[in-house]
C-alpha cells in the first residue's frame, strides 16, 4: 500500500515536471534568443594621421559576441551634398574600404578598426560612415566628415613675416624663462613691439646687480639687430625668492619692483617698493610699506595693494599710498584683481571667498549671480565689464547694472584662460561646445581617449563661437590646446586687432609642417582680415613644429610683432639654446656672409714664410769647416801647379798637394 502511494505521488510529481518544463525552456529560448540576437553596435567614429592624400578611419564595433563584418563607406562632401539635393541617399555612388567584400572582426566587446584610405585628393573635404552587420542585422555608423591638408609646400611665416632672435646668443649659462614658470615674473612687449621684458634664470648681458634666482632683461630693437640690458637690481643674495620685477608698463617704460632685503628669521622686514624708469634708470621709491600688489593700470599710474585687509592706493610719482577699508575685506592671500584706467573701479577677491568691486565708496559682490565664489578672469580698462570663472562656467559682469550672465553655459572653462579684448572673449574648454556654424568637434583625443581642452573666440555683440584651436581636418586631436597665461597683473596681447587676430599654444599637429607633437605657437586670422580668405578663419604655424617646445610670450597691440620661446635654431647665429624669437611682419637681418668653400689647390695648407737670415760679424755656429787633408793612398787631383807630396803632419803621413818647385834653367 505504501509502495503504490510513494508511485502514485511520483507520478504525479513527474507529471507537473513534464508538464512545466516545456514552459521553462520556452521562456530560457526566448531570452537566449533575445540577448542573442542582438546587431552590432558603432562607438566611436573619428579620423587620424590625416595627410595631402591619405587618412586613417577609426570606428569602435561592438560585434556583440557574433561574427560580424564592416565597411567604410566615403565620398568628396560635394558629391554627398549633390545626393542630398536629388534626394537621394547621401552616399550613393561612395567608394569602399575594403574596395571589395567586407572585413570580418569577432568578440564580446567594443573593438577598434582602423583601415587607412589612400589615393584621396588632396585639399578635399570627404564625408564618411562604417556599416556594421551580422547575423541578427546591420547598422550604420554616424556620418563623419575629414578634409586632407592641401599639398604639401615650403613653410612660410603667414603675413610676410621673419624671424628675429631678440635673446643674446652669449647668456653665461643662463635659461630664458618661460611665460608660465614659476618665479620667472611677468615678461611684457611693448604696444609698438620695438622692446620686450623678459626674464631669465641665471644672469648675462652685463650690468646684474645681483644674484637673485631669476634675472629681468629690458631688449631693444636697433637697425642691426636686437640688444638686451641687464635691468636686475642690486642685491644681497637671497633677497629674493624670484624675479624682483612685478610689473611693466604697456610701453615698457616703467618697472616696478620690490625693494631688495634680507632680514634675520624671524625678523620683520620692511619691504616698499621702487617704480623704474626705463629711459634714464631713475627709481622713483613708493612713500610707505604698501603690502602685496593685487592690481596695475597699463601705465602704471595706479597701483593698489593689499595688506591687513586694506586696499592701499599708490598713485605714483608724487602721490602717497592711500588706505581704503573695504566691506569686506581683502583675502589674507589674494589673486590678482584689477583697477580700471581711471582708478574709480577696483575687482578684488574678499576674504569671504567672493569676488567684488569697490567703486568709489561702495562695494558690490560682483559673483552673486552664481551664488558666489568666483574667481577673476579679466576685464575691460574702464572696468565697466568684468569675466569670472566657477565650476567651469563663465560669468559676465555688468558694472552698471550689476547683471551676471553665464556665457559658456555647457562649462568645461578651464581656469584662468578668459581675456576680455573689446568686445571678443578668447578662452579654453574642454568640453566640445555647439560653435554658431552648428559643429561640435570631437575633441577627445586620438589615442588615449580623453577630452583636450581647445581654444574658442566669442564675440560677445553677435553671440558667434568659434573654435580655433579644433584641428582643420577634422582630425580627432593628439594633444590639448591653450591660451597663454603670465605671471603678474597684466594678462598677454592673444586677442588684437580687435579679434582679428589670435594667439595661442598647441600641441596638437594643426598645420602640415607640425611634426614635432610638441607645443606650438598658431596664430588664427578672421576671414577678410589681412588676407584672409578661409571662411573658418586662417590658421599658421609662428613657432617652426620641429622645437622640442615652443611658447607665446605676447604680442605688439597690432600683432606685426609675436614674442616667443624655442629651443630650436631659428636664425644662423643661434647656437641650438633656448632663445626669445619676434616673429615681425617685414622682419629679420640679414645673415652673415658665411666663408667660401677651397677648390682645388686652394684647399692646400699655406707654407709659413721662409725666414731671412740678417748678416753680421758676430755669428754663432761651427763656422768655416777645416782643410782636409788626404790619408797616404786616397786618389786625388791636384789643381794645375800644384803636385801631390807625401809628408808627415800630427804624427802620420798624409798627401798634400803643395806648389810645384821650379827647376833651375827652366
Amino acid at each position: 500500500m505504501e509502495a503504490r502511494v510513494q508511485f502514485a505521488w511520483g507520478w504525479r510529481m513527474r507529471a507537473r515536471t513534464r508538464r512545466a518544463l516545456p514552459v521553462a525552456v520556452a521562456l530560457w529560448l526566448l531570452c537566449a534568443s533575445s540577448a542573442a540576437a542582438a546587431p552590432p553596435t558603432v562607438g566611436g567614429v573619428w579620423a587620424s594621421n590625416v595627410q595631402p592624400t591619405t587618412v586613417r578611419l577609426n570606428a569602435e564595433v561592438d560585434p556583440k559576441g557574433k561574427t560580424t563584418t564592416y565597411r567604410f563607406e566615403y565620398l568628396t562632401k560635394a558629391a554627398y551634398e549633390g545626393n542630398v539635393a536629388a534626394s537621394k541617399d547621401p552616399f550613393t555612388g561612395a567608394s569602399k574600404l575594403p574596395v571589395s567584400g567586407e572585413t570580418p572582426v569577432a568578440g564580446t566587446i567594443p573593438t577598434s578598426v582602423f583601415p587607412s584610405l589612400f589615393g584621396l585628393a588632396a585639399g578635399t573635404t570627404y564625408r564618411y560612415r562604417i556599416l556594421v552587420k551580422n547575423a541578427d542585422g546591420a547598422t550604420a555608423g554616424p556620418t563623419r566628415e575629414v578634409r586632407t591638408f592641401s599639398a604639401e609646400a615650403p613653410f612660410v611665416l603667414p603675413d610676410g613675416r621673419g624671424w628675429e632672435m631678440v635673446s643674446p646668443v652669449e647668456k653665461n649659462g643662463g635659461q630664458i624663462a618661460s611665460l608660465n614658470e614659476a618665479g620667472a615674473g611677468p615678461s611684457r612687449a611693448a604696444t609698438g613691439g620695438d622692446a620686450v621684458a623678459y626674464a631669465s634664470r641665471g644672469s648675462f648681458a652685463g650690468g646684474g646687480g645681483g644674484a637673485s634666482p631669476f634675472s629681468a632683461y629690458i631688449a631693444r630693437r636697433g637697425l642691426a639687430g636686437w640688444g638686451t640690458e641687464n635691468i636686475t637690481p642690486a642685491h644681497l643674495t637671497g633677497a629674493y625668492e624670484g624675479s624682483p620685477f612685478e610689473a611693466f608698463s604697456a610701453d615698457i617704460a616703467r618697472g616696478l619692483y620690490l625693494n631688495p632685503s634680507r632680514c634675520p628669521v624671524g625678523d620683520p622686514c620692511t619691504e616698499g617698493h621702487q617704480l623704474r624708469d626705463s629711459a634714464t634708470a631713475a627709481l622713483t621709491p613708493s612713500p610707505a610699506e604698501p603690502g602685496t600688489l593685487v592690481a596695475a593700470s597699463e601705465d602704471l599710474a595706479r597701483l593698489v595693494f593689499a595688506d591687513g585687509g586694506q586696499l592701499n592706493l599708490w598713485t605714483p610719482p608724487f602721490g602717497s599710498v592711500v588706505s581704503l577699508n573695504p566691506t569686506p575685506p581683502v583675502a589674507s592671500d589674494p589673486p590678482f584683481g584689477a583697477i580700471s584706467a581711471e582708478g574709480a573701479r577696483i575687482y578684488y577677491q574678499g576674504e569671504d571667498g567672493n569676488l567684488h568691486l569697490r567703486e568709489g565708496a561702495i562695494t558690490e559682490q560682483v559673483d552673486a549671480g552664481a551664488g558666489g565664489g568666483g574667481s577673476f578672469e579679466s576685464t575691460t580698462q574702464d572696468g565697466a565689464v568684468a569675466l569670472y570663472s566657477k565650476a567651469g562656467h563663465l560669468y559676465r559682469y555688468q558694472a552698471a547694472t550689476d547683471a551676471n550672465t553665464d556665457i559658456v553655459p555647457e562649462g568645461g572653462v578651464v581656469a584662468g584662460s578668459a581675456i576680455l579684448a573689446a568686445r571678443k572673449v578668447l578662452f579654453a574648454s574642454a568640453e566640445p561646445l555647439l560653435t554658431s556654424n552648428g559643429e561640435r568637434y570631437d575633441n577627445l583625443n586620438a589615442n588615449t581617449k580623453a577630452p583636450e581642452p581647445q581654444v574658442y573666440l566669442l564675440d560677445l555683440a553677435s553671440a558667434e563661437l568659434r573654435c580655433l584651436s579644433c584641428n582643420p581636418t577634422n582630425a580627432r586631436p593628439i594633444g590639448p590646446s591653450q591660451v597663454p597665461g603670465g605671471a603678474g597683473t597684466h594678462r598677454p596681447r592673444a586677442v588684437v586687432a580687435n579679434g582679428a587676430r589670435v594667439y595661442f599654444d598647441s600641441k596638437d599637429a594643426l598645420a602640415l609642417s607640425d611634426v614635432n607633437v610638441n607645443w606650438d605657437v598658431y596664430q588664427w586670422t578672421a576671414p577678410g582680415a589681412f588676407g584672409c580668405s578661409n571662411p573658418p578663419g586662417c590658421l599658421a604655424l609662428i613657432s617652426s613644429g620641429l622645437a622640442n617646445r615652443a611658447t607665446f610670450i605676447d604680442a605688439s597691440a597690432s600683432g606685426d610683432d609675436v614674442f616667443f620661446i624655442t629651443d630650436r635654431s631659428l636664425v644662423g647665429t643661434d647656437p641650438d639654446s633656448v632663445d626669445l624669437y619676434d616673429a615681425r611682419v617685414g622682419g629679420g637681418f640679414p645673415e652673415p656672409i658665411p666663408p667660401s668653400p677651397c677648390i682645388g689647390d686652394a684647399c692646400q695648407v699655406v707654407p709659413p714664410a721662409m725666414e731671412d737670415p740678417v748678416l753680421t760679424t758676430v755669428l754663432s755656429g761651427p763656422g768655416n769647416p777645416a782643410e782636409r787633408y788626404r790619408a797616404y793612398g786616397d786618389k786625388a787631383r791636384c789643381p794645375k801647379g800644384k803636385a801631390l807630396k807625401t809628408v808627415k803632419s800630427k804624427g802620420r803621413w798624409v798627401q798634400k798637394c803643395v806648389k810645384k818647385k821650379r827647376g833651375r834653367g827652366r
